[in-house]
């Protein structure tokens, strides 16, 4: 099925937009899931934080590190938290919620704390196995560290703060895709609207319209190729009117001669006749595109075309048909050549000269009975001079009797 050159545009410029998308996705999600990683995991970090500060002040009021574990169980701010003290060796009390977890190793994040850096890491629960995000701060009492404060919070919850974060921006793609093909659609209704006045014109001109033009008005390329067709096209009728006004007058001409006028390609088919074709050839005026062999048959006239036409040379030659009577008839037949040089048929004139052959016939018989007429009485006065110049002069009586007879 044939697409349009707008439903073209409008798929290519959204597979752009979308090429564009996904090379963007490529390069930015890894970097913006961890950015908000980090993000949520330095959140997590500062609530730790916070919950050191406010254990600090209870520590120094004289609180043990098991009431600074109960303390700190109990300002979890949402189900699913967990938060622990550790002593300065990194253990939880008895009575904690890691009591007896890790064979008795020590966390990585807290022996970091325990070095004075406070630190956050994604790693299994020890309890369940799932993983978690782990923030550990150091608690100090007089510049020296105490202990451990532990915030705990599922990775599911990250995982899911990602996931509304993709919904988000998901959306906002699809929302940008469609902004993108509507876009495209009508920029591509605005470019392929000249080219198809263009197309529309140049169907009508084809159809046999001259008048057809263009209507486009932007001065852009398309703006100047319509201006360029449009002038063509105005050339084009100019210059077909005037082949046409000087056809016209050729088949008038050509339609008022007396002579008949009949062309053929090199098949033979009729391309051209006029009116008086049909008295002296008794071709029908609806002769024209069939075939001379079809109409004449083996007439002396079809044989002396087609001669010129095959030979590529002149040809002359006069005949009397039997269906004219004693009518004769002159046919001088030249070959057509085309383009290239190559034959391209021939154009034969047929004239009727049967009254000025009888005329010549005429003229001859006058000339000899006048030749006939004139001879015996100069032959008599021939002999009559040759006896005169052979003596008779001296008679004067036959000489006057010889000139009374001349004269």
């Amino acid at each position: 099925m044939n697409r349009s050159l707008r439903w073209k545009l409008t798929a290519s410029y959204l597979l752009l937009v979308l090429f564009s998308l996904a090379v963007a996705a490529a390069v930015l999600i890894p970097g913006i899931t961890q950015v908000y990683s980090n993000d949520y995991q330095r959140d997590v970090l500062n609530q730790a934080r916070t919950i050191a500060r406010l254990l600090e002040m209870r520590q120094a009021e004289g609180a043990t590190i098991a009431l600074l574990d109960d303390i700190a169980s109990r300002s979890s701010w949402r189900e699913g938290v967990y938060v622990g003290v550790k002593d300065d060796t990194g253990r939880p009390p008895a009575t904690g919620r890691w009591a007896g977890q890790g064979g008795g190793s020590v966390a990585p994040e807290v022996r970091a704390a325990l070095e004075g850096r406070p630190t956050t890491m994604i790693r299994p629960d020890p309890l369940d196995g799932d993983p978690r995000i782990f923030a550990a701060v150091p608690l100090r009492a007089g510049g020296a560290i105490t202990g451990v404060v532990q915030v705990s919070v599922p990775r599911l919850w990250l995982d899911r703060a990602l996931g509304r974060m993709w919904i988000a921006l998901g959306e906002a793609l699809v929302a940008g895709v469609v902004a993108a093909l509507l876009l495209g659609a009508w920029r591509a209704r605005t470019l392929t609207a000249p080219v198809l006045e263009l197309a529309r014109a140049a169907g009508r001109i084809s159809a046999g319209d001259l008048t057809a033009r263009a209507a486009v008005q932007s001065r852009d390329e398309i703006g100047q190729l319509a201006g360029t067709f449009n002038a063509m096209a105005e050339q084009l009728r100019q210059k077909l009117a005037a082949v046409s006004e000087e056809r016209n007058k050729i088949e008038a001409i050509i339609s008022s001669m007396s002579d008949a006028v009949v062309a053929v390609d090199r098949q033979g088919t009729i391309l051209l006749l006029n009116r008086a074709a049909e008295d002296l050839l008794g071709l029908p005026q609806a002769a024209q595109g069939r075939r001379l062999e079809d109409l004449l048959g083996e007439h002396p006239f079809r044989r002396s075309i087609e001669a010129a036409a095959r030979d590529r040379r002149d040809v002359a030659q006069e005949f009397s048909p039997e269906a004219l009577g004693d009518r004769i008839l002159d046919v001088h037949a030249t070959p057509l050549r085309g383009p290239d040089g190559a034959g391209a048929g021939a154009v034969a004139v047929v004239r009727d000269v049967t009254d000025l052959r009888r005329a010549e016939r005429l003229r001859r018989e006058l000339t000899a009975n006048i030749s006939h007429e004139l001879r015996t009485p100069l032959t008599s006065i021939k002999g009559f001079a040759e006896t005169l110049l052979g003596g008779a002069m001296a008679d004067e009586e036959a000489c006057r009797r010889f000139l009374a007879i001349i004269d």
